[in-house]
């Protein structure tokens, strides 16, 4: 198993750099496998999601539909798929984004009960609470 790297995933989707997305893809096909698969950490998803949400300005509809097709791909594996399957759905449904979904599905795999953040979007959350500023 070889770990995909947020820059190689990016280069593969967005083909934003010719060279780099054809050598992403050569990568994907021909290193990649259901036998050996590309693995994904929660961290790189994370990252991967700001950088084509928020760099390149797709909708979350479209972010999501990235996540879904990685989370299909049998030559591809992700960390704690399962957390990452939570993710996505509350992420489709709307709020803050697509990392504060996994951190708040992250915290209450841990037993977490509360998550406080300064986000006034993330703390529309279950069981997270907006610290106070005042």
């Amino acid at each position: 198993m070889t770990g995909l790297d947020t820059n190689v995933l990016a280069r593969f989707i967005l083909r934003d750099d010719p060279d780099q997305a054809t050598r992403a893809d050569a990568f994907v096909r021909d290193r990649c496998s259901a036998q050996s698969p590309g693995w994904i950490s929660m961290v790189v998803l994370c990252e991967l999601t700001w950088v084509i949400g928020r760099g390149y300005r797709y909708p979350r509809e479209s972010v999501a539909r990235v996540l879904r097709e990685l989370r299909a791909a049998p030559e591809i594996v992700m960390e704690r798929a399962d957390l990452v399957d939570e993710a996505i759905v509350r992420y489709t449904d709307g709020g803050p984004g697509f990392a504060d979904h996994l951190i708040a599905q992250i915290h209450r795999d841990a037993g977490v009960t509360r998550t406080v953040t300064f986000d006034r979007r993330a703390s529309k959350l279950p069981g997270w609470e907006l610290l106070s500023t005042a």
